[in-house]
């Protein structure tokens, strides 16, 4: 009987929610190729996505306010009946960053909608200062909702090196 008890804490309920956990986070290398997808909402004007290679060098939460770092997050999400489908929002909350064109932005989201084969969902979700611009040192935070509840909000603080 305890082996069958066992077994069923496992299994996800039905319309239980899926559960999320933070795998890792800090400053990361890129490994592309990357696609653009032109986003005005951003800071930078697009989003990236690429084949998830990118690796995590450091695990830390003081990130160098230097053009070209990238910090960020791996998390994962479980508990998700085969063929389900969840709605996946990362956003980001910086520091006010002024684009060229004046418009000034402090929130970043995309939302997805992502199905899982498997019963889980691995994702790494990071931010690269490319712009001049986009480099103000200050607390970022790269939250992860799903379903439309916070999962995730792990903060950085971007400043200057040294």
């Amino acid at each position: 009987m305890l082996l069958v008890s066992s077994a069923l804490a496992c299994s996800p309920a039905p319309n239980s929610p899926p559960a999320v956990r933070l795998v890792d986070y800090g400053v990361i290398r890129p490994v592309g190729p990357f696609v653009h997808h032109p986003d005005s909402s951003t800071a930078a004007g697009f989003t990236t996505s690429g084949p998830g290679n990118s690796i995590f060098e450091q695990r830390t939460t003081k990130v160098p306010a230097t053009r070209g770092t990238a910090f960020g997050i791996r998390y994962r999400i479980e508990h998700i009946r085969p063929g389900q489908s969840v709605i996946v929002e990362e956003i980001i909350r910086h520091p006010p960053i002024t684009k060229p064109d004046g418009t000034v932005v402090s929130e970043e989201r995309t939302r997805d909608r992502v199905t899982s084969d498997t019963g889980s969902i691995d994702q790494k979700f990071f931010y690269r200062l490319v712009q001049p611009y986009e480099v103000v040192p200050g607390d970022w935070s790269l939250a992860v909702a799903v379903d439309g509840v916070t999962a995730i909000d792990q903060h950085f603080t971007v400043r200057a090196p040294g």
